[in-house]
């Protein structure tokens, strides 16, 4: 005003008047300029054909609130219907008919969860499960279920072995019913059916779980193998926060010197897990890594020495050849070690795990396999493909990021979970 007052004063009425007359025009112009949205209400909000109903947007301040409210209604909207889409191709249904298992008990739902096997149900399983709900089981029921299995990304031996027994076991009149307790019946058998491995790996366990590196000429050694990218690093982290709860003094090898993150990445998780950290240099000879973890935890009485192994390997023959040196090297410095390999394989690379586990079974002294990442793949009927395949047991399946979703695979209580009704 004191600016308007001075222009008057100075003979500026008409500069002043402009001034004022420009001011609120410049006024007008910024209201008009805000955008008018729809008022919320509950018909729905439609995007591009989808419409989401009973929705009312609350606790908005402004106009920059509620439009941002919408749109995220909107984008979950569009995600659950391409979630939904997915899922209707990877079980052969359309997007209108869901196939979906009988309820549950709670207790049966943590079973699932607990096994990552939420995915592999809604897959070859729901429609093993919808094609057995036929009064009785003839040739074309047969064929169908050969068509399902043979995609199911459990291997071709593992699903010819189990045709084979359907078909045999079928030959009478059997109900959808009876055949669908056959399949389960079989695939218990395939998990139970490792020979001495599984009780090898029993009494493994039970040694492993009185061992004191006080008490004993050392540590009890694992070596973890496995190709890059299955979720190794992670899986040794796991497991060394697993012993260390168990009241283990653990020591982690980055035996994995080829791969440039690969020591940082061990590194945090020992840091993670409370576990002392054995490195060397880029490109260093994985053996004198190994080696170097094995004798410290010697001289410091360490309960557990976890080694990981390159996971760059270009052809069986370099496999062996490095993994034979390990072998040789560490049970010179302590007879009988190492007492475990693991083998960590991921479930989403289907028949490939298979394949990874034909390799490393030949190259190495494997005791069991690890599944990583059930959780998050429609294909956990590999466990039935790589035991089938291998004869090797699983001892633990990976069913998270977190540090405490690596759980003990127990063959029974998996099945049952699979085949819950």
């Amino acid at each position: 005003m004191n600016f308007l007052c001075n222009l008057i004063d100075n003979d500026g009425y008409i500069v002043g008047i402009t001034g004022l007359f420009f001011l609120l025009l410049s006024w007008v112009f910024h209201r008009a300029a805000k955008p008018t949205l729809p008022a919320a209400t509950d018909k729905g909000t439609t995007v591009k054909g989808t419409t989401v109903k009973g929705t009312t947007v609350k606790g908005t301040t402004g106009p920059g609130n509620r439009e941002d409210d919408g749109r995220q209604l909107v984008s979950k909207a569009l995600k659950f219907e391409k979630k939904d889409a997915q899922e209707a191709a990877a079980t052969g249904r359309s997007t209108t008919e869901t196939i979906a298992p009988k309820p549950v008990l709670e207790t049966q739902k943590r079973r699932i969860t607990h096994y990552g096997l939420g995915k592999t149900r809604t897959g070859f399983v729901a429609k093993l499960r919808q094609l057995f709900s036929s009064s009785s089981v003839d040739e074309s029921i047969l064929e169908k279920a050969e068509e399902i299995l043979m995609g199911a990304d459990i291997g071709t031996r593992t699903a010819n072995h189990l045709l084979t027994v359907l078909s045999e076991k079928t030959k009478k009149t059997t109900t959808g019913a009876e055949a669908w307790d056959i399949l389960k019946d079989e695939c218990a058998s395939i998990l139970k059916d490792t020979g001495d491995l599984n009780a090898s790996l029993s009494q493994l366990q039970d040694r492993r779980k009185s061992w004191s590196g006080k008490t004993e000429q050392g540590p009890w050694v694992i070596l973890v193998v496995g190709v890059n990218g299955v979720g190794k690093t992670t899986t040794i982290g796991k497991l060394a926060s697993k012993f260390a709860r168990d009241g283990k003094r653990v020591i982690l090898a980055a035996g994995d010197t080829f791969r440039a993150a690969a020591s940082d990445q061990l590194k945090i998780w020992a840091d993670r897990s409370n576990a002392d950290f054995v490195d060397g240099k880029p490109g260093q000879d994985p053996t004198s890594v190994v080696v170097s973890a094995l004798l410290k935890g010697i001289e410091g009485n360490y309960d557990i020495v976890i080694a990981d192994t390159a996971g760059r390997l270009h052809n069986k023959n370099e496999l062996m050849d490095e993994l034979n040196k390990i072998y040789r090297s560490i049970d010179k410095k302590m007879s009988g070690s190492p007492h475990e390999t693991l083998l960590v394989v991921d479930a989403t690379t289907g028949q490939n795990a298979i394949e990874q586990a034909k390799v490393f079974d030949k190259a190495a002294n494997l005791t069991s396999i690890v599944l990583t990442k059930l959780d998050g793949s429609a294909k956990g009927g590999i466990a039935l493909g790589v035991t089938k395949e291998v004869g090797v047991p699983i001892q633990y399946v990976g069913v998270g990021e977190g540090i405490e979703d690596l759980k003990a695979f127990d063959a029974p209580a998996f099945i049952d979970a699979l085949f819950l009704e």
